[in-house]
């Protein structure tokens, strides 16, 4: 506990809880709930593996650990969720995602029994989790107190201009998914969302509409980039799992998103990690899609122009 209250804790804020939240809040919440406990231990165990790698082993064996009983016990308290558990959970909810994109991060070659895309839908499916909980906490918690524990996303808006080789990827992206007779119209907002859209070329409309909000942002927040794996249907993901090529499309131009993340230990090589993964799948089909695969290819490598 002293190493995430001196350090780890600085590396996790994403806003709009500040490292003041992360720093004092969490850890007396953990002191009261088990499940945030062991999160918390299991994270910090993954941050000493990165800062000392000849320890990194036992290390990561200790996050496994920690990571298994803090999944067991929220699988077991979310079913019953009470008043008083809620803000623990969300914190639970939310670290647990960052510790599966730890584990990639700090080891790839223990990660090879799954790919990338694979962790990220697991991250859409236990973020959707964390949606759950922030809707079932408005039921449960005063409306005054729930403002105060679950403070919205403070997103800038997107004012920014795309750039001409972007602008035609996203219109080549939205011609190919509106192709489809039965993809329906529709209004992306702004601001977070969590959709659940069942048809397939809609729900590429959806990831496509949210991508290109987020290369509108200047400087996209860190939660922002991160939440867009919850804001995509579920359909997407299938596809995406299904090698489709369009959805490997959208989400290999996604990928390059996270160059604003990999100054976080947590999250280093996860671009590149995507782009090796979805590439080969974009690059071999359709010729107006490979032109997106080469571009990210060159904007990924080392020295290149990003």
């Amino acid at each position: 506990m002293h190493q995430f209250c001196t350090d780890t804790y600085t590396t996790l804020a994403l806003k709009p809880q500040g490292p003041e939240v992360q720093q004092f809040e969490i850890p007396k919440l953990a002191f009261k709930h088990a499940f945030l406990l062991d999160t918390v231990f299991a994270i910090t165990s993954l941050h000493l593996a990165y800062l000392r790698p000849h320890e990194a082993q036992w290390r990561m064996a200790d996050a496994a650990r920690y990571q298994t009983q803090a999944i067991a016990a929220t699988r077991q308290h979310v079913a019953k969720l009470e008043a008083s558990q809620c803000h623990a959970m969300y914190f639970c909810s939310a670290q647990l995602g960052i510790i599966a994109l730890a584990f990639r991060a700090i080891d790839v070659e223990s990660t090879d029994a799954s790919t990338m895309t694979e962790t990220l839908q697991q991250l859409s499916q236990l973020w959707r989790g964390t949606w759950s909980i922030l809707l079932a906490s408005r039921e449960l918690v005063p409306p005054e107190l729930y403002d105060v524990l679950f403070p919205a996303p403070e997103w800038a808006p997107p004012t920014g201009s795309l750039s001409p080789t972007l602008e035609a990827f996203l219109a080549t992206l939205k011609s190919k998914a509106k192709a489809d007779p039965d993809v329906k119209d529709v209004t992306v907002p702004i601001g977070p969302m969590v959709s659940m859209e069942h048809q397939a070329s809609t729900g590429c409309l959806i990831a496509i509409g949210k991508l290109e909000i987020l290369f509108q942002s200047c400087e996209p927040e860190n939660s922002r980039i991160l939440a867009y794996v919850v804001e995509v249907p579920q359909v997407f993901w299938d596809l995406v799992q299904q090698q489709n090529s369009l959805a490997c499309a959208i989400l290999l131009l996604y990928s390059t998103t996270y160059r604003v993340l990999e100054d976080h230990w947590w999250a280093k090589g996860i671009r590149h990690q995507l782009t090796e993964e979805l590439s080969p799948i974009v690059a071999s089909g359709d010729p107006e899609l490979a032109e997106i695969a080469i571009w990210v290819h060159n904007a990924s490598t080392p020295n290149s122009a990003d």
